[in-house]
């Protein structure tokens, strides 16, 4: 496997050269060490190359000293492609190895000092990926850098809003119409942003060649929210508060930069604290999607898989903040030097005041002098009882709002006609069997004579002899039979007409 090695007591591009072995961290004895050798642990490191033995001394090392004699062939990439002569106690920390990763005359060491210094946009591809472009104190430039690798892309990528990078390497035309503004530009991995990263400027307008030019290309976090993350695909809707300390960074595989060991399929976020980045005290903040409870009145269970590593995190608090942004106290944990580098499961419970709420882990810490920095990794977070509270988009909430006004409408328009229908029930009521009678008793009489047929409409003469509480039934069925309403036969139904024998036909004509 892969031999650990990092650069100590200098800057980030040089230092002394220790490598982790038995659990511990020791040096490397310079017997015979080669400049093959330095250039192979700058490419393992993911630095500028090749790379230089330095003569002068930074601060003695102390502890273990585990090689006594390195030989790397001049295409190594690790250590472990080298030949290792383990250390036979021959050596003493005053032969420890020194090296410095660049350019002898470079300012690789030169660090941005102003938030706005550094800007970064991709060009020649699509939004996510392309070539790397650096505005510098206003001026534009590509980067010419044949050691761009992705522990820098993956903070190129974090500067402009994505989670990291999937390679540092695109596959498409490399060409620009900008000149080289940096020859080289190194990240350890852990930054969040390029104001962090060493660099050194191009002094010459060279011609830089298509597989030097740096390009990225970015990942995008689709993950959904889970109840159980174990962060193999991103965050899970878990988000950084937005402030300028240090953030949470998500670590997919071994290709990018980790703060512990043996991490080749392991997925998950850490916090990684630098002294001297970032102020001595302080606190930051990882905040959950908006919860709801699934059952009133029951607890919500949360597991939590977790690693610290280093002094400078002191603790973790689980707090439960409701919509009114009252916070409740989950739990403290205190981190124990003694707990160190090792995975703790712990798992707890609370009651949320309200039906919706938020959880949120702050990370209480302290970078002074005497701390060497530290991290903390969270491996997996399952929250029980509770599920994702879905937000209604504004499009959506308007739809719902159109749709119901639609509804109203037709609901109106149908309320209206049915009560107009029955207003036309009410004011013409059926004519009753025993009006038909009297009326037809009152033809018969006016009938008399050789007057015409008192039923004729034109004939007047009859109707004033009608009784009054007649008159309207009899305007009713003119108005009827006007309408092309005749009266159904149920409704004349019993009713006794003269017969044809009965009206008399003293003129010898037939009605």
């Amino acid at each position: 496997g892969q031999i650990p090695v990092k650069l100590v007591g200098g800057q980030v591009n040089y230092g002394r050269v220790v490598v982790y072995q038995n659990g511990r961290w020791g040096t490397i004895c310079r017997k015979g060490f080669t400049s093959s050798a330095a250039t192979t642990i700058c490419r393992q490191l993911g630095l500028p190359t090749p790379g230089y033995e330095m003569t002068h001394s930074i601060a003695k090392g102390s502890g273990a000293i585990w090689i006594e004699r390195l030989t790397c062939s001049p295409s190594a990439r690790s250590l472990s492609q080298c030949r290792i002569s383990w250390n036979t106690s021959s050596c003493n920390h005053q032969d420890d190895v020194v090296l410095r990763c660049g350019s002898i005359n470079s300012t690789i060491a030169t660090k941005p000092t102003s938030k706005a210094l550094v800007d970064v946009n991709l060009i020649g591809g699509s939004k996510s990926q392309g070539l790397v472009v650096v505005n510098l104190n206003g001026k534009k430039g590509i980067i010419c850098d044949q050691s761009f690798n992705i522990k820098t892309a993956d903070v190129v990528c974090r500067n402009l809003g994505y989670v990291g990078a999937i390679k540092s390497y695109s596959q498409y035309s490399k060409t620009s119409d900008f000149k080289p503004l940096l020859t080289s530009i190194n990240c350890n991995g852990y930054e969040n942003s390029l104001h962090h990263c060493s660099y050194a400027m191009a002094h010459t307008s060279k011609i830089c060649e298509p597989e030097a030019i740096a390009s990225v290309a970015c990942e995008t976090d689709n993950s959904n929210p889970a109840m159980k993350c174990d962060f193999s695909n991103g965050f899970c809707k878990w988000e950084n508060e937005d402030t300028n300390k240090p953030k949470w960074i998500w670590h997919k595989n071994s290709y990018h930069y980790s703060p512990i060991f043996h991490t080749k399929y392991q997925s998950f976020i850490y916090l990684t604290l630098i002294q001297r980045q970032i102020s001595s005290q302080g606190r930051i903040v990882l905040n959950s999607p908006e919860l709801q409870q699934n059952s009133k009145g029951f607890p919500i269970e949360v597991l939590i898989n977790y690693l610290n590593t280093g002094s400078a995190i002191k603790q973790l608090i689980i707090e439960n903040i409701d919509t009114n942004k009252i916070v409740n106290n989950v739990i403290t944990l205190n981190m124990a030097s003694f707990q160190n580098d090792i995975w703790i499961l712990r798992v707890f419970h609370f009651r949320p005041m309200r039906k919706i709420f938020h959880v949120r882990f702050v990370v209480v810490y302290d970078t002074a002098s005497h701390t060497k920095g530290g991290a903390i990794l969270i491996e997996k977070i399952h929250l029980n009882g509770c599920s994702y509270h879905e937000k209604k988009s504004i499009a959506a909430i308007a739809l719902i709002l159109a749709a119901g006004g639609i509804g109203l409408v037709f609901a109106l328009i149908f309320t209206i006609a049915w009560i107009r229908r029955r207003n036309l029930a009410t004011n013409n009521p059926p004519v009753q069997a025993e009006t038909y009678n009297r009326i037809h008793e009152s033809l018969a009489i006016t009938n008399e004579g050789d007057a015409p047929p008192a039923y004729c409409p034109s004939t007047p003469a009859g109707h004033h002899r009608f009784s009054t509480e007649d008159r309207h039934a009899i305007m009713h069925i003119e108005t009827n039979i006007l309408d092309g309403n005749l009266p159904k036969y149920e409704q004349v139904a019993d009713v006794n007409l003269p017969k044809y024998e009965q009206v008399p036909d003293t003129d010898n004509r037939r009605i």
